[in-house]
């Protein structure tokens, strides 16, 4: 986005939202920036603790420009953090673009970077001082009343949400998410060192992202089927079932996880009504299961490559599996929605506004992990 830098010379700083950055010139009253349309906090001055970034990661101290931006980052990002964060990070040999990777989605959508579009994560939260999230973390909270509170414990809810939409920090290091312009709106309901158990948090943290209005919900969580059904799972089923504003997206079991294709859809909520499933099949398995599979049912191959993580994993680390292909086909779907808003957001809907992207088993198996694909069986 644009904004105009006021009544005084405005300086840019390099590398750090902070008035110690080394400064190589300054812009004039008047003078129109191109920015990414974040508020990073960093040093204050005159009362004001904000800066705006552009895309070569300079900073402006965001008093000195006419903006109207509202959504800020929850990511500390003070000089202070940014140098602790370059100390530990261990980066990948190289930057890793899952939107580049999107060899079937057209460039004039891919570019859109999710712009506009929000999604709800119902995980294991969020690591709040990884930088790749720094622009697009935006909302974070604990449901699951850990001594932790929102803090990511296990190390789950973070690599998906940056799968989804992280934005590298540094130019050329990190992870680019699938959309990196969406908004993250993180909601804990893993327990720090089990499952969801009763479900209770999923129901109360469902809750508040629909409160949220979110656009997408993220859901790279399972649980056996509540045979009966509770209370809870009850509740859960006739939410998901009645929005008609929210996509929902559910992993299912994965490919090291089944002896037959009908062990697939046995995760709440998946299986649930208005829940679109995804899976991570191998192309083996996919041919040999291909006409027992159930359906509707989207598949990504098995791909490792890496994502972000919590600090103790020095911010990144690979992953694989059912989890990671829901959380890209969210990030596609944000792609989507972010070029044509119209979507209609049903199960059905989404899918028909998927299917022209999707590729053939064929396809999809070719080269998978640098190429993204995603097959779709009706």
């Amino acid at each position: 986005m644009q904004v105009t830098v006021k009544d005084n010379y405005l300086n840019m700083r390099t590398g750090l939202p902070s008035v110690n950055a080394p400064n190589t010139k300054y812009l004039n009253p008047g003078d129109i920036l191109e920015i990414d349309g974040q508020l990073y906090q960093g040093d204050s001055y005159q009362g004001v603790n904000t800066w705006v970034k552009d895309a070569a990661m300079n900073y402006y101290w965001s008093g000195a420009v006419a903006h109207q931006i509202q959504t800020m980052s929850i990511v500390p990002t003070s000089p202070t953090d940014i140098n602790d964060f370059r100390q530990i990070a261990q980066f990948p040999p190289q930057l890793i673009n899952y939107n580049e990777r999107l060899v079937k989605i057209p460039i004039g959508i891919k570019s859109n970077l999710g712009a506009g579009v929000k999604v709800g994560v119902l995980d294991s939260g969020v690591e709040k001082l990884h930088l790749d999230l720094a622009k697009n973390l935006v909302y974070s909270k604990d449901f699951t009343n850990s001594s932790a509170g929102d803090e990511d414990m296990q190390g789950h809810g973070t690599p998906m949400a940056s799968l989804i939409a992280a934005s590298p920090f540094f130019t050329g290091q990190g992870v680019m998410g699938v959309a990196p312009d969406a908004k993250l709106y993180s909601a804990k309901v893993m327990y720090d060192r089990d499952s969801p158990d009763d479900f209770l948090s999923v129901q109360n943290g469902l809750d508040d992202l629909l409160t949220n209005r979110m656009d997408i919900i993220n859901m790279s969580i399972g649980h056996p089927p509540f045979n009966p059904a509770t209370v809870v799972s009850q509740y859960i089923s006739n939410k998901l079932a009645q929005s008609t504003d929210t996509i929902f997206f559910a992993s299912t079991k994965q490919f090291d996880q089944i002896d037959n294709p009908a062990e697939l859809l046995e995760l709440f909520p998946a299986n649930c009504a208005n829940v679109i499933p995804v899976c991570c099949l191998t192309r083996d398995l996919t041919m040999k299961y291909w006409d027992n599979l159930p359906a509707p049912l989207i598949i990504v191959p098995y791909f490792l490559d890496s994502s972000c993580s919590i600090k103790t994993r020095h911010y990144y680390f690979q992953v694989y599996g059912s989890s990671v292909s829901t959380a890209l086909v969210s990030g596609i779907t944000s792609l989507l929605l972010s070029a044509d808003n119209t979507i209609t957001r049903t199960k059905q809907g989404v899918l028909n506004a998927l299917k022209p992207y999707s590729s053939t088993v064929e396809e999809a198996f070719s080269n998978p992990g640098p190429e993204i694909h995603f097959i779709i069986k009706t």
